[in-house]
């Protein structure tokens, strides 16, 4: 119609990737699957040459993307899973993992939660496969802030992390009814606490670095 593609067909590019589907004014529309020179394969929606809708983008390298599409780009809900085995279930922005969402790694591993640019943002709980349990802030895809931080043994930490270690005022919980209260730096305790006994009794403690002093 007037020299534009319309309705059903076949077009071939000159880097030799392919679409095959439907038309409307010269321009991809409706459904169809494209097939790109670089290997990467997608089928799904299509709207005035973008794809948009809903899709399935499978890329050379064996990772897959099903979900909602907009401007090129992955928009909406989505579920992508590597070569792997490792899949995220979530919300995806202009083309990056943004919202919430689900990792689970292949060592059983699970985090869900926020994620802002493709990395763990903001609250969330991870379980790794040996049954610890972080419940917190992240950023930067690592423990950072307020978080609560659980052992399979009954015990537990509550306080603050810095980049995946318990940095700052902190309390920990053992698993024989006693708990320490006091500083911690890069994973140790450090400075001034108190441990608190069964029976509710104080001791004044001081560490450096892991050691206690006195």
């Amino acid at each position: 119609m007037n020299g534009l593609r319309e309705g059903r067909g076949k077009l071939i590019y000159p880097d030799g990737s392919i679409y095959e589907g439907y038309f409307l004014q010269d321009y991809q529309h409706l459904h169809g699957r494209l097939i790109m020179a670089s290997g990467d394969y997608y089928q799904g929606d299509f709207k005035y040459g973008q794809i948009e809708g809903n899709g399935t983008y499978k890329y050379a390298d064996g990772t897959k993307y099903e979900g909602e599409f907009k401007n090129n780009r992955q928009n909406g809900f989505g579920k992508e899973t590597w070569p792997d085995g490792t899949k995220y279930e979530g919300s995806y922005d202009n083309g990056v993992k943004y919202g919430t969402g689900r990792f689970q790694w292949t060592d059983g591993s699970i985090y869900e939660g926020s994620i802002v640019n493709d990395q763990m943002e903001g609250y969330g709980t991870f379980v790794w496969a040996d049954k610890r349990k972080y419940n917190g802030n992240w950023k930067n895809s690592m423990m950072n802030g307020q978080g609560e931080l659980f052992y399979p043994d009954g015990r537990y930490y509550k306080g603050q992390f810095q980049n995946d270690l318990r940095n700052g005022d902190g309390t920990f919980f053992y698993n024989d009814g006693t708990s320490y209260f006091g500083p911690w730096k890069n994973d140790k305790q450090h400075g001034k606490g108190i441990r608190k006994q069964k029976g509710g009794q104080d001791e004044e403690q001081e560490w450096n670095n892991g050691s206690r002093l006195i």
